[in-house]
């Protein structure tokens, strides 16, 4: 094990673990204070961290994934009274490390909170820290730039005063790119709770910032806040949970720094918090999708000392910004701190709780229903038709005629709509379109809502993870990335008006085209199917954007990785340049070996993968830096790999190989991947995969048999094929909603 501890001053430093082990440690019996979640020992398993008052140790509890969790260990003791803790991937490559705050006491205990940022822009995550100065007793927000792992030094320091900082948030409020900070002041000069004041200091992107006037929080005695769109306006705001009159209270963002209390707010809550305003506490309040609904929801903790008000809420958001308690959980002991993650590989958010007294951490498994009903969409490219397959009986429940060729195929992660490529052959060389469907849940009930027209010879398709705000004055909304392997550029949809908006050409931005004739110069040539098939050496002469085929996104939406089968290279985009400023868009480009076909990227973040289809290989690239990539392995997997799918915990990950029929297995513990054998055999020709967001069951078109087979995740065996047709080929998978 590796430990550092970097003083930044006789009163405040950072502990820093590298998460690859931890040594066992003593046990303090302290009070539990603050805890944070993270894959720590690189086994794809959220595990917890916690810090207790008084305690020289991070205590780590593994998970074991299943809900549960596993005796502690402990990092090596450290200076005394760790506070706070955050856990983020520090150091690029996949595993978390820990970030911890350590103050002294002072009469008004010791008052911390840390968040994590990238405050000056160059790619590392950084720290901000509210505490309080011991020697004056007022509050102060300290920003720490990281160098280079672990080394961390002082950018900022507010000189003025802050009192009683209780917690902190990081947004960008003003909308010009930068990230900026807020805290929650709970106390006032006399240590008394404040009347509810929140301090905004805003980023220069450069690690500094600029304080704003304080504004009102709504409520009395400001305890936690966090920030989040919660009205689906594209504009950040703030969450405010509040001690002493126990409520929570919604404060819109204006997009320039400004904030309004909402309406709705504030919302009160079912039980008092009888706790003294000074007694230290870990975060109360999350924000959160805890029913996989697209809204952000909120959860927060409340206790009252040793009475019976200890509960923790689930509030779920309609997107607007109100908010109703629909979960309440009775944890038996006063809660402190609370965070969350998929404990139980389920697909939803659980909550880790930890207490004053008793057990010392909780698991609260999320018991809601995942929203809709999950589908199974199949482009039939010689039918011109897309097969829908209920999962609950792997069956076709309809058949929805659409233009010529359908071959790429997503679905919005809303579930409410699904894009289909159409080549078109008829007229020739006049470009293809994407066909809208308009998803319904009873059979025969899907409806065609439009045709978009597109550039000629369209491939692969994509829609952005989440909602991304290009700032354009439009709001946050997803979009749908179309490679247009004709134009040797990509075309961007708003999903809001299902209109082309822009065009990403790939062989400009900055990049010489390096024209040639050949037989792959001329766009007007009418190529088939089978060009799909053609390997193509690497060769630097080509376009850097020829032939783009295939496109994944970065789980936070802000990059998207577009596949250049001629040019051998994978190019990335910035999505918000690629709506407001498509010629400046490429931000990287990096070159691949023969033939590259298909193209992943981990929901986690931490990698992209990218089949290559003459090598019969899998390319796996370190994502964590991006723009930036990393090459970390390459795989032999079956002959000609064509579909990836991957686990939302992304682990396994599912390669289907077009001349072997079968599915290559691969497991990932941290930053190592292991080939399963066997392969799971399939039928003739496998193309597109997908996987339901549950988990439970992997899909693999098989061009040449006409079916789908289903592979259950449990055991990795084919329990059945689906007819589904001549020529299916792209998989889509989302859940619809009622």
């Amino acid at each position: 094990m590796k430990n550092f501890f970097c003083t930044f001053s006789a009163l405040l430093a950072l502990l820093l673990f590298y998460s690859s082990a931890f040594a066992q440690g003593f046990f303090c019996p302290n009070t539990p204070r603050a805890i944070a979640a993270g894959d720590f020992n690189g086994d794809n398993k959220l595990d917890v961290a916690l810090v207790r008052q008084g305690s020289q140790s991070v205590f780590i509890y593994p998970g074991d994934g299943q809900g549960g969790l596993g005796a502690p260990n402990a990092g090596s003791p450290s200076p005394p009274q760790l506070s706070s803790v955050a856990a983020a991937d520090f150091v690029p490559g996949g595993n978390f490390e820990v970030a911890a705050a350590i103050t002294t006491p002072t009469l008004v205990g010791t008052l911390s909170a840390l968040a994590v940022g990238h405050f000056d822009g160059d790619g590392k995550l950084d720290v901000a820290v509210a505490d309080t100065d011991p020697a004056s007793g007022a509050g102060r927000v300290r920003v720490f730039l990281q160098n280079s792992f672990p080394n961390f030094a002082l950018s900022f320091i507010d000189p003025s005063v802050l009192w009683g900082p209780a917690d902190i948030a990081v947004g960008d409020f003003n909308g010009n790119g930068k990230p900026d900070v807020a805290v929650a002041k709970r106390l006032n000069s006399a240590f008394r709770a404040a009347p509810g004041e929140i301090a905004i200091f805003l980023g220069n992107g450069a690690g500094g910032f600029t304080r704003q006037p304080d504004i009102h929080s709504g409520g009395s005695g400001p305890q936690s806040i966090v920030a989040g769109d919660f009205n689906g306006d594209g504009k950040f705001d703030l969450a405010v949970l509040h001690f002493n009159s126990t409520d929570i209270s919604i404060l819109l963002g204006e997009g320039n720094g400004n904030f309004a209390v909402s309406p709705d707010s504030p919302i009160p809550l079912p039980v008092g918090i009888e706790v003294p305003p000074f007694l230290p506490r870990g975060a109360s309040l999350l924000a959160l999708d805890f029913n996989s609904d697209g809204r952000l929801d909120l959860a927060a903790a409340t206790h009252g000392g040793h009475n019976s008000n200890n509960r923790v809420f689930v509030l779920l958001g309609d997107g607007e910004g109100g908010f109703t308690t629909s979960l309440e959980f009775d944890p038996g002991f006063p809660p402190r701190s609370i965070v969350a993650g998929d404990f139980n590989g389920d697909g939803l958010p659980d909550i880790a709780a930890s207490f004053f007294c008793g057990t010392e951490v909780k698991i609260l498994l999320n018991p809601l229903p995942l929203p809709g009903k999950a589908m199974v969409y199949v482009s039939v490219i010689k039918e011109d038709k897309v097969a829908v397959i209920d999962p609950e009986t792997d069956t076709v429940i309809e058949n929805i005629a659409v233009d010529e060729k359908p071959d790429g195929i997503t679905i919005l992660p809303s579930g409410t709509k699904v894009y289909v490529v159409n080549e078109r052959k008829h007229p020739p060389g006049k470009g293809g379109i994407i066909t809208v469907i308009k998803t319904s849940i009873p059979p025969g009930t899907h409806t065609i809502l439009t045709a978009i027209p597109i550039g000629k010879k369209p491939r692969g398709i994509a829609a952005t993870p989440v909602m991304v705000d290009p700032g354009d004055g439009d709001g946050a909304r997803f979009f749908v990335y179309v490679a247009e392997k004709g134009k040797r550029s990509v075309g961007v949809i708003d999903s809001n008006t299902d209109a082309l908006i822009s065009r990403v050409p790939l062989d400009e931005n900055g990049f010489s085209s390096h024209k040639k004739k050949g037989k792959h110069e001329d766009d007007d040539d009418d190529d088939d199917d089978e060009d799909d098939d053609k390997d193509h050496d690497h060769d630097v002469s080509r376009p850097p954007g020829r032939e783009p085929i295939d496109i994944a996104f970065s789980p936070d939406g802000r990059f998207a990785y577009v596949l250049a089968k001629a040019a051998s290279a994978l190019v990335v985009l910035d999505t918000t340049k690629a709506v407001t400023d498509p010629m400046n868009a490429v931000l990287n480009r990096l070159r691949l070996g023969r033939s590259p076909e298909v193209v992943a990227a981990d929901p986690l973040g931490q990698f992209v993968y990218v089949g290559h289809h003459g090598d019969g290989e899998l390319l796996i690239l370190d994502a964590s830096g991006a723009p930036a990539l990393t090459e970390v392995a390459v795989l032999d997997v079956g002959r000609k790999p064509k579909g990836i799918a991957i686990q939302s915990d992304g682990s396994p990950i599912y390669v289907s190989n077009h001349e072997s029929d079968d599915v290559t297995v691969i497991s990932r513990n941290g930053s190592t991947h292991t080939i399963l054998d066997p392969s799971v055999p399939v039928e003739r020709k496998p193309l597109g995969i997908g996987i339901l967001p549950e988990g439970t069951k992997v899909y693999v078109a098989n061009e040449r048999s006409g079916t789908v087979s289903v592979i259950e995740t449990a055991g990795d065996s084919v329990t059945g094929a689906i007819s589904v047709g001549d020529g299916p080929r792209r998989i889509a998978v989302g859940r619809v909603p009622n």
